[in-house]
Formats: C-alpha cells, structure tokens, sequence
C-alpha cells in the first residue's frame, strides 16, 4: 500500500502546515480584523456596483436597483466605521461561543451590506436610523443575556459528560428515525432518482413537480405530517453528519447523507448540500482546538470568497448576491412597502396567532411585495429579522423583535452548546443564515428550528429522572460494544 501510505503523509503535513497558519495570530488581532472587515465593506460594494448597475432582473426598477447616493454613502461609511468598532467590543465581551458566532455571522452577512443597501439603493433615511437602531438594540440584548440572564449551573464533570453523551446519543437516535421517514417518504414520492445535479433547468423542474404534488395534498392530515417530518429532518441531518464525523458514527452520518440528497430530490433546495462544505470546515476547526476563533475565521472566508468575485462574477452572483446582496435590498423594499401600507400583527405568517387574528392585508404580504416590486414574477421575496420586525409592528418592532430574538438565542445557546463545540458552531451558522432569509415566527422556522432545540431541551429534562439515565446507559453501552466497535474497525 505505499501509494496510500505517500498520501497519507502527505494529507498529515497538509493539515500540519494548515494547523500552523491558523493558530497565527496574524487572523485574530484586532487590528487584522479591523483591517479584513474594511476590505469586505470597499469589495462588497465595489463587486456590488460592478456586476448589478446593469444586470436586469424582473422588477419595476428593471435591476437591482443599483443607484448609488454619494452624500449617503458618506453618512452610511461613518455609521459602519462606528458600529465596526462596537461589534468589536461586544464579541470581545461576549460569553458564549453560539451567540458569538450567531453575532459575527449576521455582522459580516447581514448588516454590513444592510448599511451598504442604504446608499446603494438610495434608500430613506428612516431606512438607516430604524434599521441600524435595530441591529445595535440586538446586539447589545444577546451580549446581556449571554453575561446575566439564566447563567448555567455547576455541575461535577463527570455527571456533565455522562449527561452531555446520553443527549447526544438520544437525540442521534430520534433523528435517524426523524430521517428514516424523511428517505422512505422520498422513495414512495419519485422512487429511487436522486437529483445530483444544480443545473438550474434540472433544479427548477424538480421544484415544479414537488410542487405540483404538495399542491394535490394540502390541506390533508398528510400535507401537516409531511411539513412537519421535511423541515424537521433538515436539521436532523445536519445533527447527525456533524455528530457522525466528530464520533465517528459511520451508520448516522450516512443515514445523514442519503437524507440530505432526499431531500434535496425532493424540493431541489440547495441550502442543506451548501451545510456539507461549511460542516467539513467545523469539523477540522474543532479538530484543531480553534473553535473559539471560528467567527475570526468566518470573516476572511468572506474576505476570500470576495476576492474570488473580482476574477468570477459567477462566484459573487452564486454566493454574494445570494447571502448578502438580496437579503439586504429586500429589507429596503419591505421599509418601504410597510411605510405605506398597514403593518401586519402577526395577522400573516405568525403561528399560532396568524390562526387567531383576522388577516389585516387581506392578500399574502408576499404576493403583494413580489406583484408590486417583482412584477409578479418573484413567487417568494422571503426575508427576515428587520424586515420581518418592520412589517409585523412597523418602528415598534425595532424594540420588540430584539428582546424576543435574544431571549431566542439564549435559549438555543443552552440547548446546542450542550452538544459540543462542533454542533454548535453548526447550528449557529445555519441559523444565522436562515434568520435572513426566514421569519422566526413563520412555521418552517418554528418546525424546523425551533422544535429541533425544543427537543433537545426535552431530552436534557428526562435526564434529570435517574431511572431513565440507567435505561440508557444501558442502551448506549449495547450500541458501543456492538455497533460503535465495528464501525471504528472500518478502514477510511
């Protein structure tokens, strides 16, 4: 086996020059991220003006929107230098790693080219006052809570580690059967044909037939389970990749896999296959003991994919325009909808008080964004956090909305950082993202989401009862000596 062995040592000397470069301080100064965080602001809109001033897309500003303001931009510059610095201070002080990541993530993806939208698109000046003070009032509330709300008790190590593992077993084996379900539901709805292409003919022909067939269902006790089991798996899937490479649980992180291609064959929602690649780099953070740099990281891998953008407008059309670019322009377009229209009061979207409340609209917020901005043609201009605390409570929102999202964060900080480092950078990255483009009250959020963590802290609940702990121990020993041993001896 000599090629092998030649390979081998040349991935051990890879990874050893890597480990040595990331553990350099020349990525964790303040200075350096001072430095990286401007550099993303000038490419970010500099890419920005330069791919989409001419590039049409179907909406009544025949673009983007790209109209940049020179005096706006001057004024927007010297509030993203001075709350730069204020992020800075409140990462520095903050305690949790989910929170830290959750913050740093939305900093460089979603307020950076917030502040941008502003005098890239002309937008009002409320529009910077209402959206800014939003952001601010969120961050300084997730710093609070993280510091003085409901600090975690002491436990003995080992009565932790016992009760961190039986979490972490329990949950993998809820997920596998989460996902199970998932996969067997995908074979009774096209059989055994995976999609594993992102060509956007394949991806939007699938999206059309899935849609067809829910279409047929709705409304059926079917349509509700079916919902409910293909968000949830979602989350289930990522849970038990990233527990399978950490633990080395073969049979999970590949039930894991088949369940993301399931449901990517499904729907062709390309944001579960995105999670692979952004799993694989937390794994070999966490296996290099930089979890805690994590967000220090998550900043030059946008500085770099940046960079990627001035040779590949591709890559700033695929990533760039999708995360950051569109998230921010439509929470201009929700501004200023719901500047002149009726707010809603949780009357749409909202569970359970959307069940409750009679509808103020009258009409989808959506179908009315997309027929009045979109031309119609843009079947979900979906978006969230300011836009979504906007359209709901109008100004008062910007206060509201940041005590129920730190109070949110709070709570699934305790439920994943009790998991692992690794789950936990995770999840704080997936749930960053889907904050941008998801309301927290909407129910893919609530099922997807928030029932996962709701499980969690269900599970860590029964392990307070003594008569279960031992029902487990049990378990999870005859899983060790008779699945986890076979699987360690597997050769990868």
């Amino acid at each position: 086996m000599p090629v092998i062995e030649r390979i081998r040592k040349v991935g051990i000397g890879i990874l050893s020059r890597t480990e040595k470069v990331l553990k350099s301080n020349i990525f964790s100064s303040k200075i350096s991220l001072f430095i990286a965080i401007f550099l993303i602001k000038g490419l970010y809109d500099f890419l920005s003006i330069r791919y989409l001033v001419d590039l049409y897309y179907p909406s009544v500003y025949r673009g983007y929107n790209i109209n940049p303001n020179q005096e706006k931009m001057i004024v927007g510059i010297a509030v993203f230098l001075a709350f730069t610095i204020v992020f800075l201070l409140i990462r520095k002080h903050s305690r949790s790693l989910f929170s830290k990541t959750v913050l740093t993530v939305l900093f460089v993806i979603y307020f950076l080219p917030m502040n941008s939208a502003f005098y890239l698109n002309d937008a009002d000046y409320t529009f910077l006052v209402s959206s800014h003070t939003y952001l601010l009032f969120l961050f300084c509330l997730v710093l609070f809570a993280d510091n003085y709300l409901l600090k975690k008790k002491k436990k003995s190590t080992e009565i932790q580690e016992t009760t961190n593992n039986l979490s972490l077993f329990i949950l993998s084996i809820v997920s596998v059967l989460i996902c199970l379900v998932l996969i067997i539901y995908k074979l009774s709805v096209n059989g055994l044909q995976f999609l594993t292409t992102i060509d956007p003919d394949s991806v939007y022909a699938q999206r059309d037939f899935y849609n067809e067939y829910v279409s047929e269902i709705s409304g059926t006790p079917v349509s509700y389970f079916v919902y409910t089991i293909k968000h949830l798996s979602g989350t289930a899937a990522v849970f038990l990749i990233i527990y399978a490479l950490s633990h080395r649980k073969i049979l999970f992180g590949i039930v894991g896999i088949i369940t993301v291609l399931s449901n990517y064959s499904l729907s062709a929602g390309k944001s579960s296959v995105f999670f692979l690649l952004i799993i694989a780099v937390v794994v070999l953070i966490s296996k290099l003991n930089l979890a805690n740099r994590y967000g220090e990281f998550v900043i030059w891998g946008i500085l770099l994919v940046l960079l990627a953008s001035i040779i590949s407008r591709s890559v700033f059309y695929v990533l760039i325009r999708r995360l950051m670019y569109a998230p921010a322009w439509l929470n201009g377009i929700y501004h200023q909808f719901f500047s002149n229209h009726p707010v809603m009061f949780w009357t749409q979207e909202a569970v359970p008080f959307k069940w409750i409340f009679t509808d103020i609209l009258g009409t989808p917020n959506l179908e009315l964004i997309s027929k009045e901005y979109f031309l119609g043609q843009m079947r979900s201009p979906n978006t969230g956090l300011f836009a979504e605390a906007f359209k709901h409570f109008g100004y008062y929102g910007v206060l509201i909305y940041p005590i129920l999202l730190s109070l949110m964060l709070k709570w699934f900080s305790f439920a994943f950082e009790s998991l692992g480092e690794g789950i936990a950078l995770v999840f704080a990255t997936r749930l960053s993202i889907t904050l941008t483009n998801v309301p927290i009250t909407r129910i893919d959020f609530v099922i997807g989401v928030t029932l996962f963590a709701a499980l969690i802290s269900m599970i860590r609940l029964l392990l307070k009862n003594q008569y279960i702990i031992t029902k487990m121990l049990k378990l999870s020993s005859w899983y060790d000596s008779h699945i986890t041993k076979k699987e360690r001896n597997v050769k990868v």
